[in-house]
């Protein structure tokens, strides 16, 4: 066989080029790969799910738009239920070369996934975990949410200040005991300082406790005037259920954690009225977010939740912090110093130690099956 002059080597490279839109040689790039990890089989999963469905978003966009990045991959891990389970997770990210990874979405996995990450030099950054435990550490966790000291100053204000309840009971889940200790600490002192008390704080692990038990017990204290629900959807929704008949007139707020759509399918009838924050605007007209949440619904065949936003802006403050960086500066240092990064909603900035410098609470009622602005909000 003749070899090929100069001509019609230069030929069949440009066909090359022109055929797979690169720019160099005739091989694809090697892609930015992303990682996510996250609860996705457990009480935790629908959260975790929705997280992912808004990194794999922010993924595709990124695609679309042509980066200079390059192709970027998703590369997806369930962090399980042990630190085996999470180390394991973190040596296949480690394996397939991600450059950080997006999770967890709850405040004690979240812990669990640090620990393991950090002896591999794994960056993270989580949608959803807002434990104050895990704010304010110079290490390798960035946060998209706010805090728990935010978050129950929220609420304690909603209660007094607002609506007027000054007696309030507490039902706290064992299943996430970083984020649920953390959380009834932080509202309780904030209820406090604002003239109100917390009566009484009932535990409960949904796995081993019986429910109507806890029900019974809050529902029966004297002088209550409203009770909270530290738990996930799946807890707030089953013991809101409970307690509705044992007093239907009790107002009840549950913790953001609850803040999915699993809360209105799981809860029906019993959840009318309830009240609660989402770390998001879910009646943004925006047309960004318009456009992120028809490509959403269109894609999942449901809406987006408070999940979906998290999981998309982190994966979008990592993904524009690659490309703003210097070629030597470590993805640590930029997403320290080269934001704020354009959230869907709100911009994405991170102080030295990596925690949200200000993330925004809206607080909704669920009213007919769905969650409305809440009154006075």
């Amino acid at each position: 066989m003749a070899t090929p002059t100069f001509d019609e080597r230069r030929r069949q490279t440009l066909a090359c080029l022109l055929a797979a839109g690169l720019p160099l040689g005739c091989s694809a790039p090697r892609p930015v790969r992303l990682g996510f990890v996250a609860e996705l089989n457990d009480t935790s999963s629908d959260l975790a799910r929705t997280a992912r469905n808004g990194a794999l978003l922010a993924v595709q966009a990124a695609n679309e738009a042509g980066s200079e990045l390059g192709p970027v991959e998703l590369v997806v891990r369930d962090l399980g239920g042990t630190p085996v389970d999470a180390q394991r997770a973190v040596e296949e990210l480690a394996q397939a070369g991600v450059v950080a990874a997006i999770g967890a979405v709850t405040s004690v996995g979240t812990q669990r996934l640090l620990d393991a990450a950090t002896p591999r030099g794994l960056l993270l950054v989580s949608p959803t975990a807002s434990s104050l435990d895990l704010h304010g550490h110079d290490d390798l966790l960035f946060r998209i949410n706010g805090t728990t000291r935010d978050n129950g100053l929220a609420y304690a204000r909603r209660c007094v200040e607002r609506r007027g309840l000054r007696q309030v009971a507490v039902a706290r889940t064992a299943r996430n005991k970083s984020f649920a200790d953390s959380w009834a600490r932080e509202f309780k002192a904030a209820l406090t300082g604002l003239g109100g008390q917390v009566v009484q704080q009932v535990d409960f692990d949904s796995l081993s406790d019986s429910l109507v038990d806890v029900a019974r017990q809050l529902s029966q204290l004297a002088g209550v005037q409203a009770i909270v629900i530290i738990g996930n959807a799946v807890d707030a929704a089953r013991l809101t259920q409970l307690l509705r008949k044992q007093r239907a007139d009790l107002p009840i707020l549950v913790s953001e954690w609850a803040a999915s759509e699993q809360l209105l399918e799981l809860g029906g009838q019993a959840v009318e009225g309830v009240e609660l924050i989402q770390l998001y605007d879910r009646h943004d007209q925006s047309p960004r977010f318009t456009r992120f949440a028809q490509r959403y619904e269109k894609q999942f065949r449901e809406m987006p939740g408070f999940g979906s936003v998290g999981g998309h802006d982190a994966a979008t403050a990592v993904l524009d912090a690659l490309r703003r960086k210097a070629r030597a500066m470590p993805l640590k240092d930029a997403l320290r110093t080269q934001g704020p990064f354009d959230g869907l909603q709100q911009p994405v900035a991170f102080d030295v130690n990596g925690d949200n410098l200000q993330r925004k609470p809206f607080f909704v009622s669920i009213q007919s099956g769905r969650f409305v602005p809440a009154v006075g909000a």
